[in-house]
């Protein structure tokens, strides 16, 4: 965004009725931050991106998705004798779901999420961090078509799990990810301007603020 379109934008109008400056004067205090932004990009843009000190920001990242079965028995708000009797269900459920009983009929008629139960407790293409770590942990340590071999407590209750499949995929770079490495790049550099940069102070604009 240029210095002009930023000044003229709902928050730099914001900014100017909360200081009580011009919009003049406003773009004079910013245009440096500007200046200096683009410049930063433009710096990064050369860097060399081939070697290990450095990764592309449009690049991608090895993840993993998953697709995981599970049937959940809640165990939200209630006493700590109420939940010792969902735990013993969920124990003989577990039983069931050893002993070869299958497994999407048994989270149909006995899971408590809405989100899977009249899917078999199907959940597909889970990213990670998109479940609790309980869930995650469990699920990720499993191979291919095998079940947990113990209830997962979560905050949400008893959890029996099964995962279907894991798959090694890619994903783009958030936007914390692409800022971090921006940083870690520059830091040198920018560390080298400050050292050797001469600071000047609009004494008319530094006054009036």
């Amino acid at each position: 965004m240029e210095i002009s379109n930023y000044v003229n934008s709902s928050q730099g109008i914001e900014i100017c009725e909360f200081y009580g400056i011009s919009k003049e004067d406003f773009e004079k205090i910013n245009v440096e931050k500007f200046l200096i932004s683009g410049l930063v990009q433009k710096v990064y843009e050369t860097l060399d991106h081939s070697t290990h000190n450095h990764i592309d920001i449009n690049s991608q990242v090895d993840t993993v998705t998953y697709d995981a079965r599970h049937i959940l028995l809640s165990t939200e708000g209630l006493s700590e004798e109420d939940k010792e009797k969902v735990r013993v269900a969920s124990e003989a459920l577990l039983e069931k779901v050893k002993n070869g009983e299958d497994f999407a009929s048994l989270a149909a008629e006995y899971s408590v999420d809405a989100g899977s139960n009249q899917n078999g407790g199907l959940y597909e293409n889970i990213s990670l961090g998109e479940f609790v770590s309980e869930f995650e942990t469990a699920a990720l340590s499993l191979s291919d078509g095998m079940i947990y071999p113990e209830l997962v407590e979560s905050p949400y209750g008893y959890h029996i799990i099964k995962l279907e499949t894991k798959k090694q995929t890619k994903r783009d770079l958030t936007e914390e990810e692409i800022q971090e490495i921006i940083s870690a790049d520059l830091e040198p550099i920018v560390n080298e301007w400050i050292e050797n940069s001469v600071v000047t102070v609009n004494e008319e604009v530094y006054k009036s603020l």
